[in-house]
């Protein structure tokens, strides 16, 4: 009987300290995924330029290429138009966290609730907006994961509890979302670089180097742009590792699960995104 009272104690005074620092890392995740944003938008134009390069030499009638650049123009739009959507949709998510942690601290005032409801609704506008971006020849909802069920442990805040119980799944889908939108974009990427840099290093960077004529003046800079391709992809990666992290931790969280080495791990990916954003960002070479 003793047992059984202590067991039940513990299920009702489940700990609400977590959603502070879980609160934290998602605004430092929403950072972290702004900023590598902004490096695939200039990606995908820096990608979208060289492949018309390319195609303007093999179409010598000038209406082809003007129905071409805007054939590219178009579709370059609506990649850009995914990445902004994307942005709100992780803007929205840290709104989320600040208002859970906002509950946990006791604000169980009726304003919070209202900001949820409304943010659950606008992450809704946008899910399936998302969903059917195509990135390539796939849409961002081919890369999305199973639904994983979720049992809200019992808090001493009813008000979080309650906030829990009624929109804790919709939040897991929408950051599963989210990893699915970073995995579709790396993979584009990773597209994009092949069409670009095939041929490239061989062209302008090996054989120069090799042989016995002064390098090119823009030597320098077409070895950095490569450089800089390859490590974009690999913040692609960390983005979407940050991501899937952000959502186990807020199901650990949620279940009242979630560890101090698990804010570590999800803190480490995100610092990872940054690093990588960083690397991409030097200067110039001189």
């Amino acid at each position: 009987m003793l047992v059984t009272l202590l067991l039940s104690a513990c299920t009702t005074t489940a700990r609400v300290g977590g959603f502070r620092e879980f609160a934290d890392a998602g605004v430092a995740y929403v950072d972290a995924a702004d900023a590598f944003l902004e490096e695939a938008g200039d990606a995908a134009i820096d990608a979208d330029s060289h492949v018309l390069m390319v195609a303007r030499e093999r179409l010598p009638d000038s209406s082809e290429r003007a129905k071409h650049l805007v054939d590219s123009n178009g579709l370059l739009r609506d990649r850009l138009g995914l990445l902004s959507d994307l942005r709100l949709h992780g803007h929205l998510l840290r709104a989320y966290f600040l208002a859970l942690a906002a509950l946990a601290d006791g604000d169980g005032s009726t304003g919070i609730g209202a900001a949820t409801e409304e943010i659950v609704t606008s992450l809704g506008a946008l899910d399936e907006r998302i969903k059917r971006a195509k990135v390539g020849d796939r849409a961002v909802g081919d890369f999305t994961g199973a639904v994983v069920e979720i049992a809200v442990a019992a808090f001493r805040s009813a008000a979080l509890e309650r906030e829990l119980k009624s929109h804790a799944s919709v939040i897991e889908r929408e950051l599963d979302l989210q990893q699915a939108a970073m995995r579709a974009i790396g993979e584009q990427m990773r597209t994009d670089l092949e069409i670009v840099l095939a041929g490239l290093e061989t062209t302008e960077i090996v054989r120069p180097f090799r042989g016995t004529r002064q390098l090119p003046r823009r030597w320098p800079t077409s070895r950095r742009e490569i450089l800089k391709a390859a490590a974009s992809v690999e913040s692609a990666d960390a983005a979407a590792d940050a991501a899937a992290g952000l959502k186990i931790s807020f199901v650990k969280l949620v279940e009242d699960r979630l560890g101090i080495s698990d804010l570590q791990a999800l803190i480490d990916d995100i610092d990872r995104v940054l690093d990588l954003i960083e690397s991409v960002a030097r200067p110039e070479a001189s």
